[in-house]
C-alpha cells in the first residue's frame, strides 16, 4: 500500500515538473480589434481550423471524457470566457505556443496548428471570439490519469509545448508567392491530422503526397465530400475551409496542391495507409465509420 502511493506520487510529482519545464511563454501584447470585418475573419478561421469541433458550436466547451476516456478527463474550455478571464496574451500563449492559463504545458490542445497563424489572423481569431456572446456551460477540470503521466514520462509521448517545438521550417508567409501561401494553408490546417510534415501519422493518416496522383474533379470531390479515389475516406478533411477558399479559387487550389505534393508515386498504386485500406476494402466509406 505504501510503495503503491510513494510510486503515485513519484509519477505524478514528476510529470507535473515536466508539464511545467518549458521557457516561460513568449510575451504577446495586442489590442483586439473590435470591426466587422476582423470578427468576420476570425469567424471563417474559427470554422476552418476546427476550434468549433473541439470547443462546441457556441464556444462553450466540451467534455471529451467519454470520447477519449484513456486519456483521463480531456476538456475544452469555454473560449469566450477563456479570453474574458485570461486575456489576449494567455489566449495566446495558448493557442499557439500550447502553454495553458496555470503555466502547465497543455496535453491535448493542438497548438502546432496555430503556431504559423499569422498576427492579423491570429487577431481576428481573438477579435471573433471576444464578439461571440457567453453560452453558460458546465464543465469540469481537465484531469491527466497515472498512465498519460507516466507516458509523458518514459514513452516520449509529447505535450502541446513539445510538438510546437518540432515544428519544420516554415516559409514566411507571404500573399504575393503562391507556394507561400500554399504552405500557409497546409501547415495551419493540415497538420492536426497527418503529421508535423504532412507525411502521416502512425495511426492510419496517410502522407499527402497521395494526393498527386489525383485529377483535380477527383481532388474537389476528396475536399467537399470526403471521398477518395478507392472510396475510402480522407479522415478529418476540413470541409468548412475547402468549400470556403479552395474549392473556390483555382489560384488557392493549385497553390495548395503544389506546396503538399513531391512524389514519385504511379497512378496504380494503393494511395491509402495499410490500415485505411483494409477498413475501405471492408466497407468503409465516411469519416464516421470506423
Amino acid at each position: 500500500m505504501l510503495l503503491g502511493v510513494v510510486l503515485y506520487g513519484g509519477i505524478y510529482g514528476l510529470s507535473e515538473r515536466q508539464l511545467r519545464s518549458h521557457a516561460d511563454p513568449v510575451l504577446f501584447s495586442a489590442v483586439i480589434p473590435t470591426d466587422s470585418l476582423s470578427i468576420e475573419v476570425g469567424r471563417h478561421i474559427a470554422l476552418t481550423r476546427g476550434c468549433h469541433g473541439c470547443h462546441g458550436k457556441e464556444l462553450e466547451g466540451r467534455d471529451f471524457t467519454e470520447d477519449w476516456p484513456e486519456v483521463g478527463r480531456a476538456v475544452a474550455p469555454n473560449l469566450v470566457k477563456y479570453l474574458r478571464d485570461y486575456g489576449p496574451a494567455v489566449m495566446e500563449a495558448a493557442i499557439r505556443q500550447g502553454i495553458g492559463h496555470d503555466g502547465k504545458a497543455l496535453y491535448s490542445m493542438p497548438s502546432y496548428n496555430f503556431t504559423n497563424l499569422t498576427y492579423p489572423d491570429l487577431l481576428s481569431l481573438m477579435a471573433y471570439v471576444q464578439a461571440h456572446p457567453v453560452v453558460e456551460k458546465e464543465l469540469p477540470s481537465p484531469k491527466l490519469n497515472m498512465t498519460t503521466r507516466w507516458a509523458l514520462l518514459r514513452v516520449n509521448d509529447e505535450n502541446a509545448v513539445d510538438l510546437v517545438k518540432n515544428l519544420p521550417d516554415f516559409i514566411p508567409f507571404d500573399e504575393r508567392s503562391s507556394e507561400a501561401r500554399g504552405q500557409y494553408i497546409a501547415m495551419t490546417t493540415c497538420i492536426e491530422c497527418h503529421g508535423l510534415d504532412l507525411r502521416g501519422t502512425a495511426w492510419g493518416n496517410p502522407d499527402l503526397s497521395i494526393v498527386a496522383a489525383y485529377k483535380k474533379e477527383e481532388f474537389d470531390r476528396l475536399m467537399k465530400e470526403g471521398i477518395g479515389l478507392v472510396g475510402s475516406v480522407c479522415i478529418n478533411v476540413d470541409v468548412n475551409y475547402i468549400q470556403d477558399v479552395v474549392a473556390h479559387d483555382e489560384r488557392i487550389r493549385k497553390s495548395f496542391l503544389d506546396s503538399i505534393c513531391r512524389t514519385e508515386m504511379v497512378l496504380d498504386e494503393n494511395i491509402l495507409s495499410a490500415l485505411e485500406h483494409d477498413k475501405a476494402e471492408h466497407g468503409k466509406r465516411h469519416f464516421r465509420d470506423f
